[in-house]
Formats: structure tokens, sequence, C-alpha cells
């Protein structure tokens, strides 16, 4: 009697071994399970992110998105007098800034402190998006340290609105960028003039790949 009872204790003990060792293979898996799922999740973290981020011109652009308008997002170094970094400034621009180089930049990028932004009223009447870039580049050129004044080149419209006047042939202690209606995209200098060479009012492209231009030349870097 005291064997077969050994005997059904022993089959027991080995049933209940067996289930432990199930148990703790399937702790294992689960283990092996989650730290797999979690791996797998930081590096699509990781992918995306690397997607969403990227660098061009010596800036940080962050792709993103405001309502149904996808934005990329700058990150714009501030240097002081000795070169070191002691602030940032944002801004963005409406295209992924490595497709705007189809848009050439035929001069060296080299702005003064203080900057004319000029066109005509007929340019702005023919662009409607002309104010809008106009102004985004006030505020980026602003945040880089640089004062923009509003002129034109039309010295009678200067006169009637009592605006700044500039033009390309005359030494200014301006630096002069100027908008103008042309048969292609490009930017390019004339005299004193940096001239923003616009066809069919594709201003805010032109625009961007202007500012983007500005800081890449002023760090040394050709676009």
């Amino acid at each position: 009697m005291q064997m077969k009872k050994g005997k059904k204790e022993s089959k027991e003990e080995k049933k209940v071994e067996k289930k432990e060792n199930n148990q703790e293979k399937q702790v294992k898996l689960f283990i092996f399970g989650m730290v797999a799922l979690i791996i797998l999740i930081v590096l699509a973290y990781f992918l995306i992110q690397g997607d969403k981020k990227f660098e061009y011109a010596g800036l940080e652009f962050q792709k993103g998105k405001v309502g149904d308008l996808t934005l990329y997002f700058i990150k714009i170094p501030l240097n002081s007098i000795t070169g070191e970094v002691v602030g940032y400034a944002s801004s963005y621009v409406s295209e992924d800034p490595r497709k705007l180089t189809k848009i050439p930049i035929n001069t060296q990028l080299m702005l003064k402190k203080e900057v004319a932004l000029a066109a005509d009223s007929k340019f702005v009447e023919k662009c409607e998006d002309s104010i809008l870039a106009a102004t985004r580049l006030s505020v980026y050129l602003k945040n880089t340290g640089i004062n923009p004044v509003a002129s034109t080149l039309n010295k009678k419209e200067a006169e009637e609105l009592n605006r700044n006047y500039v033009n390309c042939s005359a030494d200014s202690d301006y630096s002069i960028i100027a908008f103008e209606t042309a048969e292609k995209d490009e930017i390019v200098r004339d005299g004193n003039c940096y001239k923003v060479n616009v066809a069919n009012c594709n201003v805010m492209n032109v625009t961007e790949r202007l500012m983007i231009g500005v800081y890449a030349h002023s760090r040394g870097i050709v676009i």
C-alpha cells in the first residue's frame, strides 16, 4: 500500500513539476514577447521621428501638421559675437526645403544689418501671396537679428506712399531684396540688389528658398 501511495505521489509530483515548467515557459515567452514588442515600438518611434526630423543647410527641420497644413518647423541657432550659440529662434516653411533646390541661387547671399524689402504695386496686385511672403520674410529676418525696411523700387510710389525708395544701381546702407516678375524662379545679384525673380506668382516657394539660403550662406554652406 505504501509503495502504491509512493508511486501516486511521485506521479502527482511529476504532474506539478510539468505544470510548473509549462508555466515557467509561458512566463518566459510572455516576457520575451513583451521585450520584443517594446523593441518594435521603440524602433518604430525612432523610425517615425527620423522620418519627421531632418537636417538641411545647417538647420534642423521638424515636419508637423497644423490642421490640414503640413509645415516644416525650423530651429534657428542664434550666435553671440564669439560664435557661441546663445539661444534659438523659431520659424517654418510650407514646402520641404530639399525640394526647393530646383530654384537656383546664383549669388552669395550676405546681408547687412538693414535690409530693404522692395516690390512695386503691380507685383503686389498680381501675386496675392506677395504680402504674406514679405511678412514671413520680415519676421524671419528679425529673428536672425536683421532689421527689414518696407521699401519700393518705384520713386513715384515712394513719394505718394511716403515709403523708403531704393534702386539697384546706387550705393546704399541697406542690402536690397527686390521682388520682380520673371520667366523663371531664381535668385540673382543685380548691382546692389538681390533680385527674387518670380514666375507664375510662385512667390512663397522662392521666398522660402531665399530664407534658407540667407542662413546657409551666412554659415558658409552652399545649397
